[in-house]
């Protein structure tokens, strides 16, 4: 995306130093930035994905609650 420090993001849902999460990294790994917290889980993780068009966003498709999305 326009803006983006890094050519690309890696968006993954697990565990990443021991806490559970939907975790984004723009440097290959060497940080990672958790997008939920405990009192947000979304019912579930189905899917995830990216927006190509604005950097940072991230939609989530969430068991029985919907899409949502996280800047």
């Amino acid at each position: 995306a326009v803006g983006a420090p890094y050519s690309a993001a890696v968006y993954v849902v697990g565990v990443i130093n021991g806490q559970w999460g939907i975790w984004a990294s723009d440097n290959a790994g060497g940080t990672w930035t958790r997008f939920n917290d405990d009192n947000h889980q979304f019912g579930g993780i189905g899917s995830i994905a990216g927006d190509w068009n604005t950097y940072g966003r991230l939609y989530i498709a969430g068991g029985a609650r919907g899409i949502q999305y996280a800047n």
